[in-house]
């Protein structure tokens, strides 16, 4: 799976009197990956932002694993949860980039509605063809979008045996067609 990915280095002004990074600004490089997606992906899309169409942000959350302080740098990685008519789901990584290798320091997840302004009202609005496919090349494709949320069947099969140890398979059902993925497997030795 491909993610968008944002790279940015913590300045002081970013950080509280403890010195690490104060909470708030890692929901502020959600929206800066967001806009630097947008800005690089569907640049006709600005235009009309300035006129009528407008991406809401219906639902942010940001959970945190370790500190960040002044000068690491950060690489924020987005991609697609769910697409719908007028939502999308976008799910974060932040990672701490060090010579010596990365750090999983934050998850995050946005969703936003596509509106349109009229007069002082703001009424839902398809996704603009531009942004979902820009999106759709940075969603898992081993699952077709909104999966979720059209689940008709679940079965779950477990198999063992000594060379082998478990598996266990998920088969799923949705809109009529069947995907199998194999969830978790272990070999012995």
């Amino acid at each position: 799976m491909d993610v968008y990915e944002y790279r940015h280095i913590v300045g002081f002004a970013e950080t509280n009197l403890v010195g690490n990074a104060y909470y708030v600004h890692y929901l502020h490089w959600q929206g800066r990956c967001r806009e630097m997606f947008l800005r690089e992906h569907c640049p006709e899309l600005v235009e009309a932002l300035s006129r009528d169409l407008a991406l809401v942000t219906t639902r942010c959350t940001c959970d945190y694993l370790a500190e960040l302080v002044a000068f690491d740098e950060v690489s924020v990685r987005m991609r697609l949860a769910e697409m719908s008519q007028n939502r999308i789901t976008m799910l974060f990584e932040y990672y701490r980039v060090r010579d010596d290798g990365e750090q999983l320091v934050a998850r995050g997840e946005q969703q936003v509605a596509s509106m349109r302004r009229e007069g002082s009202r703001m009424t839902p609005a398809p996704l603009p063809p531009a942004l979902r496919e820009a999106l759709e090349l940075y969603s898992d494709r081993s699952w077709p979008l909104g999966a979720r949320k059209n689940l008709s069947s679940i079965r779950v099969r477990c198999s063992s045996s000594p060379r082998v140890g478990a598996a266990f398979a998920g088969r799923i059902r949705w809109g009529g067609q069947r995907h199998e993925r194999t969830i978790f497997e272990r070999r012995f030795s």
